[in-house]
């Protein structure tokens, strides 16, 4: 049987923030991936795990740092830890009103994802960055798939068996929610107050996927294919070609101030490679 390792930090982000945890990129460390028919994971080399300060455009946010292959875990960050954004490339932190991002990021609020394609049933092991052992109370969602887990030495062991559609699931941990509490002019964090909401503190997606068909897959020297290079990049350096292959790595439309330029797909067209 083929399994998967994959990390998930859980409850204690505000600490982190406090102590400012920046851990070394992933050149610094020992990955173990999996290249095959029967299961596909990945690594990124820039991957580093940051929780005080906003990532490098070429950096990539990891949730953490035997038999099973790791799978790098993406990290969301509200903001980019930047200041408050009135419109895409603002980062200097003067927009006074309200931009749609309340306590996430004090609270250490965030949302992590995972994917790796496989064709035969794997099992992924989940942990916690501080080594604590994973709540047992979960909910896998949705509901309606049952998944085998098990409790192994502190970690959560969820069995995927292989689909053609795929699996895109998420795993919630009791002891992680986050219970949003509202006095009509905000979201107060010292417990008074109604509760309005409850979220995952650390909300954990994994995409396990079916393989490709070799006909989905473009040919890399195709007359109507234009191949990127990892880095920054610009809409012209896609040179209009109907079909942008971008190779593996870490890739960031270049503009002053970053994030003000966006590429859009033209209207018929739903999805890329």
């Amino acid at each position: 049987m083929i399994k998967l390792k994959s990390f998930i930090f859980m409850g204690a982000s505000a600490i982190g923030l406090d102590n400012g945890l920046v851990l070394p990129r992933q050149s610094n460390w020992t990955a173990s991936t999996h290249c095959g028919t029967d299961l596909y994971t990945w690594w990124h080399e820039t991957g580093e795990v940051n929780l005080d300060s906003a990532m490098a455009p070429d950096a990539v946010a990891i949730a953490c740092s035997d038999d099973y292959f790791d799978s790098f875990v993406y990290e969301a960050i509200p903001r980019n830890r930047n200041g408050k954004i009135m419109k895409p490339g603002d980062s200097d932190g003067t927009f006074p009103d309200d931009d749609g991002i309340s306590v996430e990021l004090g609270e250490g609020i965030n949302m992590a994802w995972s994917q790796f394609e496989h064709s035969q049933e794997v099992d992924v092991r989940i942990l916690r960055r501080d080594g604590l052992a994973v709540d047992e109370n979960i909910i896998i969602r949705p509901t309606a798939l049952s998944f085998d887990t098990q409790h192994v030495a502190g970690t959560l062991v969820i069995r995927v068996l292989a689909d053609s559609s795929g699996h895109r699931f998420s795993v919630e941990f009791a002891n992680a929610l986050f219970n949003y509490r509202s006095n009509g002019d905000g979201y107060p964090t010292d417990g008074s107050s109604e509760i309005v909401g409850t979220e995952p503190r650390n909300a954990l997606v994994i995409f396990a996927s079916a393989f490709l068909p070799d006909d989905f897959i473009p040919s890399l020297d195709g007359p109507d294919t234009k191949v990127m290079t990892p880095g920054a990049f610009s809409v012209a350096d896609t040179g209009g070609a109907p079909i942008v292959y971008f190779l593996p790595g870490v890739y960031w439309i270049d503009s002053k101030p970053l994030g003000l330029s966006h590429i859009k797909l033209d209207p018929p067209h739903t999805g890329c490679i």
